[in-house]
């Protein structure tokens, strides 16, 4: 079944060594795309658990973006796919914690 021309979306990979401008890239894009049609389809940016806050931030804070946004998105991968398996009707089971771990090892 191929996808509805209203549904079909893009992704970009952005690779590079550090320091390459990976990040000032995609958040200068999206402030573009957000600047350009303020209203469409969510604009999603996939970072590690820990840099969530950071890019909300400096995508908040980035020039010309003065009324905010609504489109745009920053999610970890966690919970990029707990979004995913919500929305697909299913649901994350619960994780081991640092005992259980050790428990399963030990086996």
């Amino acid at each position: 079944m191929s996808p509805r021309p209203d549904t079909f979306r893009t992704c970009e990979f952005w690779i590079g060594r550090a320091g390459a401008g990976k990040t000032y890239g995609c958040l200068a894009a999206m402030a573009e795309e957000l600047r350009r049609s303020p209203r469409g389809f969510p604009l999603l940016l996939l970072v590690p658990e820990q840099a969530t806050a950071q890019m909300e931030r400096r995508l908040a804070a980035w020039p010309g973006l003065v009324g905010g946004y609504a489109r745009a998105r920053v999610f970890s991968f966690q919970h990029l796919a707990r979004q995913a398996l919500a929305a697909g009707g299913g649901e994350l089971g619960p994780t081991l914690g640092e005992t259980g771990r050790v428990m399963l090892l030990r086996r």
